[in-house]
């Protein structure tokens, strides 16, 4: 039922925004050459992907 289908979507979802903090760490490191840039803007990436995923995942619980 839609239980279910919730959380095959969180997954989904999951794996999305790990992926997409996986690709951007590779440009990160790729053509940032300054260490300090190049440190805060990983833990930029990290930080978003994970707030962006506890975002959707709430908002995914409170519609099920």
């Amino acid at each position: 039922g839609p239980a279910l289908v919730a959380a095959w979507f969180g997954l989904t979802v999951v794996v999305a925004f790990y992926h997409a903090s996986l690709g951007l760490q590779v440009v990160i490191e790729d053509y940032i050459s300054s260490k300090g840039s190049k440190v805060l803007m990983l833990f930029l990436v990290r930080f978003l992907a994970a707030l962006l995923t506890v975002v959707a995942l709430t908002s995914l619980i409170s519609l099920v």
